[in-house]
Formats: C-alpha cells, sequence, structure tokens
C-alpha cells in the first residue's frame, strides 16, 4: 500500500497474498489513494482465497474514495475474500476500490465487510468504467444506502472507451435505498 501510494503502481507485477490477514480494525487507507490520476494500482493481486478481515473506514459524512484499493487501472484483482470489516463513506466507495478503470478485470472476489455509504458506491466497485466484474459475490450483513447511483456490485457501470461488463455476478445482502435515492439498482445504480 505504501509504495503504491508513494507512486510506484506496480504496473507488471503480479502481487500474491500467501495467508490470511488481519487488519485489526485499524483505520485503513486504500491502496491506490489517490483520486487524480498519480498514485493508482497497475499490477495483478491474486488473493488466492485467502480473507483479509477487518478493514475499517468510517466517515460517512466525508468519507470519499474508500475501499481496499482506491484506483484501478488496466489491473487485474483476483480471488479476494473481504471478510469482515466495515466500509462507511459518503461517495466512491466500494468493497474492491472506488473506481475500477481502462480494462481492469475484478474476478472472483466475494465481499463480506459490511458497507454503508450515499452516493455513486457499491459493494464491489464505486465506479466501474471501461471495466470487467465477473464471478463476484456481495453476502455482508447489511449494505445499506442513500443517495444516488447505487449498487450491490457497483454504483455506476460506465462505457466510455470499451465495455464496461458485470457477468455472473450475485448479491445476497439486505439492500436499502431511501425514498430520497434516485438511480440505486440491486445489481448496479
Amino acid at each position: 500500500r505504501d509504495a503504491v501510494n508513494g507512486g510506484n503502481s506496480y504496473s507488471s507485477w503480479t502481487v500474491t497474498l500467501m495467508n490470511n490477514i488481519d487488519l485489526k480494525n485499524e483505520k485503513w487507507t486504500p491502496i491506490g489513494l489517490n483520486a487524480d490520476a498519480a498514485n493508482k494500482f497497475k499490477g495483478t493481486f491474486d488473493g488466492q482465497g485467502f480473507s483479509i478481515n477487518g478493514i475499517y473506514m468510517n466517515d460517512a459524512w466525508e468519507g470519499r474514495n474508500f475501499g481496499l484499493f482506491g484506483r484501478l487501472d488496466n489491473a487485474v484483482i483476483k480471488r479476494v475474500v473481504l471478510g469482515e470489516g466495515q466500509i462507511v463513506g459518503y461517495e466512491d466507495c466500494g468493497g474492491i476500490a472506488y473506481l475500477a478503470d481502462n480494462n481492469t478485470h475484478i474476478d472472483g472476489c466475494i465481499i463480506g465487510a459490511e458497507i454503508s455509504f450515499y452516493n455513486y458506491s457499491g459493494g464491489v466497485v464505486g465506479i466501474n468504467r471501461d471495466s470487467r466484474i465477473s464471478n463476484c459475490g456481495v453476502i455482508p450483513i447489511t449494505v445499506c444506502v442513500e443517495g444516488n447511483y447505487n449498487g450491490g456490485m457497483a454504483g455506476q457501470n460506465i462505457s466510455v472507451n470499451a465495455d464496461a461488463v458485470i457477468e455472473n455476478c450475485y448479491v445476497v445482502s439486505l439492500f436499502v435505498a431511501s425514498y430520497s435515492s434516485y438511480y440505486p439498482g440491486g445489481i448496479v445504480g
């Protein structure tokens, strides 16, 4: 995380998780933190089905760009199990990342953390732009949403230069959208 947030995108690298991880509910800073063009993850991250537990991000009024990762660009994220934990943010939030961009592929990931958000957010990613989400599941106890463009998988699924695809995925959770919500969806907003 610190290397990516310091400017190393890990382009052409494969990072492999070798054991379960417990983040111990300490405040988490996403991998690829910045919302601008700098500090985004461009490599491959293979969770090998191991669990990452204890993620904790909680700022319901100011929290933006929350997730295990921040911005993904032409990255591959596969077989990640985001287990017990809590991600509570205002907008641009997702279990795996707030933004999957530029042919990123997220495959075979399971989200079990409690996720609560307000705008442009989803169980896997906040925004899926020109990228693919496949074979993923969202199974937290609760996914609570208000606001605009929220979904069980992604808040928005946007095709700009290529196809934005969500396939063979499922959401098994309590999905709540308030009366003031615009464009909520069980899979995508």
